[in-house]
């Protein structure tokens, strides 16, 4: 690395960069309708080897049956998609230590290994800013579904009966990976390293039913 190493420059990008795509459609024709749209979002944050990933789809269909009788649909999903380092300890923040550490200290020993003896008053020995984010990963996936049914009935004049179900469904995954020689908990030795698997799913639902009187 010569005599500088430029260390923010190490563990950033030069830039964040944003995309953004959206799309919509809608139709139908006397008694149906329908609207159909979605958004996908993407951004590579500054920090090297982060990543953010979203996809929304959303549909709704509306039909009218008879004059007395009508259905609706409403179904929204969810895609998101994180990738980043594990940070653990606050001196393994790459983004941090990255400012602390002497320019005269090299990223790579001469046998290509990372450098680990990073002086007096730097990180702890194995947080090497670039081997953080090299070494460690933390992402985690999310899908999210939410729908909605109704029914719209006008059983008598000016009386109604509306049946309304909502479901949400989430299903969260998290895999964490540290390879030995980062110790970013306290009780973690040096030669030790860790992979982790997170998995949750949170379902809710609610069923109303519903009459009244509309003098429309």
């Amino acid at each position: 690395n010569g005599g500088s190493t430029d260390w923010v420059k190490a563990v950033t990008r030069t830039s964040s960069v944003v995309n953004t795509y959206n799309f919509g459609v809608s139709g139908g024709g006397a008694n149906t309708s329908f609207r159909i749209g979605g958004s996908y979002y993407q951004n590579s944050p500054l920090v090297k080897t982060s990543q953010f990933d979203r996809l929304s789809i959303n549909t709704a269909i509306d039909h009218k049956a008879s004059d007395k009788l009508k259905f609706g649909l409403n179904l929204n999903y969810s895609n998101i998609k994180r990738k980043t380092y594990f940070g653990g300890r606050a001196s393994a923040n790459p983004v941090t230590s990255s400012i602390m550490i002497s320019p005269l200290r090299a990223v790579y020993n001469a046998d290509g290994s990372y450098n680990q003896d990073l002086g007096e008053g730097s990180p702890t020995p194995g947080f090497n800013p670039v081997s953080i984010l090299d070494e460690t990963n933390q992402n985690s996936t999310i899908n999210t579904l939410i729908g909605s049914v109704n029914m719209d009935y006008q059983f008598a004049k000016n009386f109604y009966f509306n049946s309304l179900y909502g479901m949400q469904a989430q299903f969260m995954t998290e895999i964490q990976s540290v390879l030995a020689g980062h110790p970013v908990y306290t009780i973690m030795s040096n030669d030790k390293g860790f992979l982790g698997d997170y998995r949750s799913t949170i379902f809710d639902w609610n069923w109303s039913n519903t009459l009244s009187y509309r003098n429309v």
